[in-house]
């Protein structure tokens, strides 16, 4: 999706009231995924880094397809339109004092697309977003055990399980 007609939608379907620059956009949308990241265990490019990173594949890619710096192809624009529009105008209504009252319905609008795009997106990730770092919990005791065929559980302080 083009960024600024994302931006364009943001204001025309939810600041009704205002009219955000571009940039402000970017900064409420930046939060968004951000916390679309947290949630995913992603490395989606910000708004505000899309730029930097199409040159950067673009330039480490020249055999494929280029991509465009003015267009968000990190993640399908389904998700552009119910997940980032509605969560930068949380994320504006939240830091509005007049806005406050409106702000309900955008977060249930935002928490409920999000949790439809965890559960639909979260295995379709390319690999060039996923975020592999991140901690987890192990069954194995000491490190040496079968990870497969353990019965152990998940292991507690002292041993006990």
């Amino acid at each position: 999706m083009d960024i600024n007609a994302l931006y364009t939608y943001i204001n025309k379907n939810y600041i009704i009231s205002e009219n955000l620059r571009p940039l402000e956009a970017q900064g409420y949308a930046d939060k968004v995924i951000d916390n679309i990241n947290d949630r995913m265990q992603a490395l989606f490019p910000l708004l505000s880094e899309w730029k930097d990173f199409v040159t950067v594949y673009n330039a480490a890619n020249p055999t494929l397809t280029q991509l465009d710096p003015n267009v968000y192809t990190a993640f399908p624009a389904r998700y552009l339109r119910s997940v980032v529009a509605p969560g930068a105008a949380l994320n504006f209504m939240t830091n509005d004092e007049e806005g406050e009252s409106v702000a309900q319905k955008f977060y249930l609008e935002y928490e409920t697309a999000l949790a439809n795009m965890v559960r639909d997106y979260h295995a379709l990730v390319p690999v060039e977003f996923q975020n592999n770092t991140g901690g987890f919990v192990t069954n194995s005791y000491n490190g040496s055990e079968d990870t497969v065929a353990s019965i152990e559980g998940i292991v507690i302080n002292n041993g006990e399980y």
